[in-house]
């Protein structure tokens, strides 16, 4: 500390009220924090042969310090991974650290192991905590872990045995009207189609009815969405009643009757490496 200001040349002596804040070198006034709180630093000046012994006085106060903490590092994973490990958060703080994560419905996470578990595709934040204790204060530091959905595998109808990648197209004359048995009389107008991709799907004849046979392999345990988006009437078969003997009644997605551009979905529980049948009319 700086000496004060003094019409004496008395020698300057230090000391501190309260050594387990703050100790303070008698002779040189340096200062060494030693915790938390307050302490009153006194210097005092010898007398002279022309000046009395004075002193002066000044509190001291030590707040806790913000922890340093470590920063987490987290990958990016796809539903379906395996559960994973981080490493562990270190810090200047010597309070025992916890781990929780945001939104437990897209992972979970073990605060004794710091093993994280999968069970969602989205966002979730993943959160390490310290109470404040002794001379420090509460502190955290956080990543966010985002779980990207699993790319689906599509494959020609059976294609369990390997006959080719996506959907097999098959146009007939005339409008099914909502009759999905038609398609068994139906005459065909020639064109065939195999695709993985109907986002830009297109077809410029009028009054014609769609077929579209495949599988879907379900790459993990889970609940799957499906969706059809027509102009007018479509169906969609998954599973047992894919191959025979489906109706209206019994389609997994059933966006049925003349309308116009309209999505509808339907939601269903697959089991990971099984193959499932589905045409679509």
């Amino acid at each position: 500390m700086t000496a004060p200001v003094s019409t004496s040349n008395g020698t300057f002596t230090w000391a501190s009220s309260n050594t387990a804040v703050a100790s303070v070198n008698t002779s040189t006034g340096a200062v060494t924090i030693n915790g938390v709180g307050v302490t009153i630093i006194t210097a005092t000046q010898a007398s002279t042969a022309m000046y009395a012994t004075g002193a002066v006085t000044a509190e001291l106060t030590v707040l806790t310090a913000i922890p340093t903490m470590s920063v987490i590092t987290m990958p990016a994973k796809t539903f379906g991974d395996p559960a994973f490990t981080i490493a562990a958060v270190t810090s200047n703080s010597p309070a025992a650290i916890t781990y929780t994560s945001s939104d437990t419905s897209v992972a979970t996470i073990n605060s004794a192991t710091r093993t994280i578990t999968i069970l969602a595709p989205g966002s979730t934040t993943i959160t390490a905590s310290q109470p404040a204790q002794g001379n420090f204060d509460a502190g955290s530091t956080s990543a966010v872990l985002n779980v990207s959905r699993v790319t689906p595998t599509l494959t020609a109808f059976g294609g369990d045995s390997g006959s080719g990648a996506g959907l097999k197209g098959t146009r007939y004359v005339g409008y099914f009207n909502d009759n999905v048995n038609w398609f068994a009389t139906a005459t065909k107008h020639g064109d065939t189609n195999q695709i993985t991709d109907f986002t830009y799907f297109t077809s410029s004849a009028d009054g014609y009815s769609w077929e579209w046979t495949g599988s879907f392999k379900a790459s993990t345990s889970g609940t799957y969405t499906f969706c059809t988006n027509s102009d007018d009437a479509s169906y969609l078969w998954l599973g047992s009643n894919a191959k025979a003997g489906f109706t209206a009644a019994n389609s997994l997605v059933n966006n049925a009757g003349l309308h116009g551009m309209r999505e509808i979905c339907a939601n269903t529980t697959l089991s990971s490496g099984t193959y499932y049948p589905h045409p679509i009319r």
